[in-house]
């Protein structure tokens, strides 16, 4: 875990010695980074913060409970909750032979539309459907697969002020969070990178959905927001607000889905004499977008 990292990497120094076979004493001194390579796997437990009353910790992830990291990261996503399919990367498979080599496995998300059937008279052909009138799919291409990143230090000064375990399930708890934020930067960015046309009943009609399909996403821009009794609606939809983007879109959010890597891969350097680190983590992210037409943004 993120832990052992951090404590290895405090204590790395910048070479090693070099040491001759035959020689008593090494003769060389080679720079190296001070730096020690993890990862974090997306089925990990989160580490649970345990803090002191006379300094509480608050964060969005519920105390208590055994969770994953994708578990608890998707469950602070906005499109996660309206419905959009969240898919962990699959792992590429070893062939074996000669050479063997890795080969990929398919990842995406397949949208089944109703078959176009139309009346036709005694004797008349029927005219072909494509596949794609009927399934619609978006797929992810591993090697051009986006990736996101964030460094975070974490000075001596810190890790000793608190504590170190506290410092670092901290830290932990605040990717977890951000991997849920960037699902839903990626995932409404995409949407809105489509154009998509503004709402309207009778354009979800001719979308083939049903009322209860939708759920809005307000952007930072507050467009078409009503709060009545409790509750946060667009145009009579349930809607929960996001500071991903500023538009607000309402969607049938289970037609999109968002593919993240199994793994976040860290790397931990120490940045000083004292042991401080700063932690670089990094993953990959992309938004599956089989079929645009199922998503409107709405005007103010």
């Amino acid at each position: 875990m993120i832990l052992d990292l951090v404590k290895m990497a405090s204590r790395q120094l910048g070479y090693h010695d070099h040491q001759p076979v035959g020689m008593s004493e090494p003769t060389a001194r080679i720079p190296k980074p001070a730096a020690v390579n993890g990862s974090l796997r997306m089925s990990d437990f989160l580490p649970e913060i345990v803090t002191d009353a006379a300094r509480p910790t608050q964060t969005e992830i519920p105390a208590g409970q055994s969770t994953t990291i994708d578990a608890a990261a998707f469950l602070n996503s906005r499109v996660a909750d309206a419905g959009a399919h969240i898919i962990r990367l699959p792992e590429q498979t070893l062939v074996e032979g000669p050479a063997p080599v890795l080969a990929d496995v398919p990842a995406g998300l397949r949208i089944v539309r109703p078959a176009p059937f139309s009346t036709v008279a005694d004797g008349d052909d029927i005219t072909a459907s494509s596949l794609a009138d009927v399934i619609a799919e978006a797929r992810i291409d591993r090697a051009a697969m986006p990736q996101i990143g964030v460094r975070i230090p974490m000075p001596r000064s810190a890790l000793k002020d608190i504590h170190e375990a506290q410092i670092v399930a901290e830290v932990t708890h605040a990717i977890t969070l951000g991997v849920g934020a960037a699902v839903d930067r990626i995932m409404l960015s995409a949407i809105v990178a489509a154009g998509p046309a503004p709402f309207s009943f009778g354009a979800v009609a001719g979308a083939g959905l049903r009322f209860g399909d939708l759920r809005a996403i307000i952007g930072t821009a507050g467009a078409g927001a009503v709060a009545d009794r409790g509750g946060l609606y667009v145009s009579g939809v349930a809607a929960e607000t996001s500071d991903a983007v500023t538009q607000t879109v309402i969607a049938a959010f289970n037609r999109f889905g968002v593919i993240v890597s199994p793994e976040i891969e860290l790397l931990a350097e120490r940045t000083d004499a004292a042991g401080g680190v700063v932690l670089t983590a990094w993953l990959g992210i992309a938004a599956l977008v089989p079929d645009t037409g199922v998503a409107w943004t709405v005007a103010a």
